[in-house]
C-alpha cells in the first residue's frame, strides 16, 4: 500500500522564485560558443545561381537556376491566359485552375494527393493574363518524384 507523504509548503516570494529557477535554469551560453549537445552547421558554399535556358527539339522553353536551397521549385507556363481566350470560351482559363492536379488518365485524385502529401509537396496553379502557371515546390531529394506527377498533370489531364 501507499504511505501519504506529507504536503511540503513552498514560499512563492520573488526572491525564493529566482533561486530555484537559477539552481535549475544553467547558465546562459555566449552566442559565439557551440550550444552542447547540438551537432556543429556545416557551411554551405556560396554558389551563385545559375540560370540556363534550353530550347527542346518540340519548341518547349527550359528554364533552369542551380542554388544551394534545400527546397527546389517547377513549374510549367502554359501560354493560354484570359487574353489568349476567344470570346466564346470566356473563363476556361479560370475554369482549368480548377483542374489543376486532379485526375489524370494514369492517376486518380486520390492518389496524386496521397503522393505529394506523403514527399511534403506543396502545389498552386494560377491563371493570369497571359499564362496558366501550374508549380510545385518540395525538398531537392524529391524533385524527380514531384516533376513526374507535374508533367502527369500537365500532359495526361483527365
Amino acid at each position: 500500500l501507499f504511505r501519504a507523504q506529507p504536503v511540503r509548503s513552498f514560499s512563492t516570494s520573488p526572491s525564493f522564485l529566482w533561486k530555484v529557477l537559477h539552481q535549475v535554469v544553467p547558465q546562459q551560453i555566449p552566442v559565439t560558443e557551440p550550444f552542447p549537445g547540438v551537432p556543429e552547421i556545416k557551411e554551405i558554399d556560396n554558389i551563385k545561381p545559375s540560370k540556363d535556358i534550353t530550347t527542346l527539339t518540340n519548341g518547349v522553353r527550359v528554364v533552369s537556376e542551380n542554388s544551394s536551397s534545400q527546397v527546389s521549385s517547377a513549374g510549367v507556363f502554359v501560354q493560354s491566359g484570359s487574353s489568349h481566350e476567344a470570346a466564346d470560351v470566356r473563363g476556361s482559363s479560370h475554369f482549368l485552375q480548377h483542374l489543376g492536379f486532379h485526375s489524370t488518365h494514369t492517376q486518380s485524385h486520390f492518389k496524386i494527393v496521397r503522393d505529394l502529401e506523403r514527399i511534403g509537396s506543396a502545389t498552386c496553379v494560377q491563371p493570369s493574363r497571359d499564362n496558366i502557371i501550374y508549380t510545385t515546390e518540395c525538398l531537392r531529394k524529391y524533385l524527380p518524384e514531384t516533376f513526374a506527377i507535374l508533367a502527369d498533370t500537365f500532359i495526361n489531364p483527365a
